[in-house]
């Protein structure tokens, strides 16, 4: 069992802060590994990402192709919550994960992104953030693949609507997969849900302007914080915030071969799955056999013989890349409207095992 205490205190300038959301396999991700590729080399950015499911494999694929683009991963510091909503996260996980982001280095970072599931709810977060002092909650964008609002099951989804409604910059992703009457449909879809973002903009591969990061600031009515995130009740600095760090104690790991995890949210199920050191996968094989199963979104960061296999698939449309890092588990994530047969999954991933 893990138990926290309170630590030595760390004093956080205002930090710019930036909320990227959209559903399930819209490209949230991607748009993010656009930015951090791009930045300027002397800036350092903090990445907070809560994700659907309890593997926990944005982290590491974001960092792996970082590296292979341009090894800025110096200047970039990363953190992740799985299995929950950060959103609703009232308590001690988001409040850990933030400030020990934001204590990293001597300086208060240049900018904070903030990366909901693609199940979360983005007011509740808007309304949390934009009332702590040491955030400079900035322009919220959301991702979007704008065909999905065909698909009533997106259209008539109250999350795929509040986070698109939430929007300063509505980014239509995946601009190489829907044609102009796609994108006048779902213009159409926001007009009749009185969705007026500040800007609409089209585009491929989550590429988008940086200096829209900094260009608008959410509008929403603020509520009163329920997260306790102001620890120190001591008067403020109005440009710098003292925190007081918390600290783990007594956590204790039982280690597994193979671990199973399930999920069921707001409709949507999600099987995950890690496996040991132990688990070496042939990449032909382990690709070929992924390719046959039915689910809306696979994430996969997968041990081979002489690297590290990124798979992302998305409504079965894969891509795959390798990277050089190392990686001492491989891990799956599986997510569909349908449940997942954990045994068929494990048994399938199995059978490429070298």
């Amino acid at each position: 069992m893990t138990t926290l205490k309170l630590s030595k205190k760390t004093i956080i300038e205002k930090v710019p802060t930036n909320i990227i959301t959209g559903f399930l396999g819209s490209g949230k991700s991607t748009l993010i590994q656009s930015l951090l590729a791009n930045k300027q080399n002397n800036e350092h950015w903090v990445i907070l990402i809560n994700e659907f499911g309890e593997v926990g494999l944005d982290e590491q694929i974001i960092e792996s192709n970082l590296a292979k683009k341009n090894g800025k991963g110096g200047q970039i510091q990363i953190s992740q919550i799985a299995g929950g909503c950060l959103c609703c996260a009232n308590g001690v996980p988001f409040q850990v994960a933030l400030v020990q982001l934001l204590k990293q280095q001597d300086k208060s970072p240049d900018r904070l992104i903030i990366e909901p599931t693609g199940l979360g709810h983005p007011k509740q977060l808007i309304n949390q953030l934009s009332a702590q002092p040491f955030i400079n909650l900035q322009t919220v964008f959301t991702v979007v693949d704008p065909k999905k609002v065909q698909d009533a099951r997106y259209s008539e989804h109250e999350l795929f609507t509040t986070q698109v409604s939430v929007a300063d910059v509505v980014v239509c992703n995946k601009q190489d997969g829907f044609n102009n009457n796609d994108f006048s449909v779902f213009q159409t879809w926001m007009k009749k849900k009185d969705i007026q973002p500040k800007l609409i903009t089209r585009t491929e591969q989550g590429v988008v302007d940086e200096n829209l990061l900094d260009k608008y600031s959410p509008s929403l009515s603020l509520k009163k914080p329920t997260l306790n995130l102001l620890l120190n009740t001591q008067p403020q600095n109005p440009n710098s915030i003292e925190f007081m760090e918390y600290q783990e104690e007594g956590s204790t790991v039982t280690p597994e071969p193979i671990k199973v995890f399930e999920q069921n949210v707001e409709g949507f199920y999600a099987l995950g799955l890690i496996f040991d050191n132990s688990f070496v996968f042939d990449e032909d094989e382990i690709v070929n056999e992924l390719m046959d199963i039915d689910v809306i979104r696979i994430k996969s960061l997968i041990k081979t013989p002489k690297t590290a296999l990124v798979i992302n698939s998305v409504d079965s449309v894969m891509t795959q890349t390798n990277s050089d890092n190392v990686i001492t588990q491989s891990r799956f994530q599986f997510i569909s409207h349908e449940p997942i047969n954990p045994d068929r999954i494990q048994s399938l991933i199995l059978s490429a095992k070298i």
